[in-house]
C-alpha cells in the first residue's frame, strides 16, 4: 500500500522468482495462489521462473559490477582505503 498505486499494477505483472527456492516444483503455482486473493481484481498478477534461478541474482551483481557507473562509484581501492580509512568508505557509501 506504501508503493504508488500508478507502479502497483506493473509491479504485480512482472514477478520474476530466483534463488534456489524457486526452482521448488510448483512454486510459480504456489505463489500465483497465493498472491491473487491479496491483489486487487482489477490487477494481473504475473510470477515468471527466471532462467537457472540459481545463477539470476548473481548474474545480474556481476553484470552490475562490470559497468564504469559502479567502478567509479561503488569501489574504494586499496590505495584509497589506506589513505582514508573507514571514514573515506563512511562518506563514499552514504551519498548512496
Amino acid at each position: 500500500s506504501r508503493c504508488d498505486p500508478a507502479l502497483q499494477g506493473l509491479l504485480y505483472s512482472n514477478i520474476v522468482l530466483t534463488g534456489g527456492s524457486a526452482q521448488f516444483p510448483g512454486i510459480v503455482e504456489r505463489i500465483m495462489a497465493e498472491l491473487r486473493p491479496m491483489v486487487p481484481d482489477h490487477l494481473h498478477v504475473g510470477v515468471t521462473l527466471a532462467d537457472e534461478p540459481g545463477m539470476h541474482a548473481w548474474k545480474g551483481a556481476a553484470e552490475w559490477a562490470a559497468t564504469q557507473e559502479f567502478q567509479s562509484k561503488r569501489v574504494v581501492t586499496k590505495s584509497e582505503y589506506d589513505e582514508g580509512g573507514t571514514d573515506y568508505c563512511f562518506d563514499k557509501f552514504s551519498k548512496w
